[in-house]
């Protein structure tokens, strides 16, 4: 069974690409789920073997990250904003919906 790694919640494209090659450059077989409405995207790694030295390489990699990005990327993306927009449309539909309902059923 595969191990979470590595969440992609509210991280930058650039800091995703460093840990993705990384890994690739480490040889450690992952694969990435991608972010969805649902679920937030992560890197994972099946080979139990790997899995400790992909967490001691990310945890080396995000320090020496946090170290010289000290203006990081905007975490508000495109994505995100296109999140925004379809939650907004849909909590409107559902109430638009809700208020037709509770019409009917209260008009004498």
């Amino acid at each position: 069974m595969g191990h979470k790694v590595f969440s992609l919640k509210d991280v930058p494209e650039t800091e995703a690409n460093g840990v993705r090659q990384l890994l690739a450059q480490s040889e450690i077989v992952f694969y990435e789920t991608p972010s969805t409405f649902i679920t937030d995207g992560a890197i994972w790694v099946f080979d139990e073997t790997d899995i400790t030295t992909a967490i001691q390489l990310i945890e080396k990699f995000e320090i020496d990250w946090q170290r010289t990005n000290k203006n990081p990327e905007p975490l508000i993306t495109n994505n995100t904003w296109k999140e925004i927009l379809l939650n907004l449309i849909l909590w409107s539909l559902i109430a638009v919906v809700l208020v037709y309902i509770f019409g009917i059923f209260t008009d004498p």
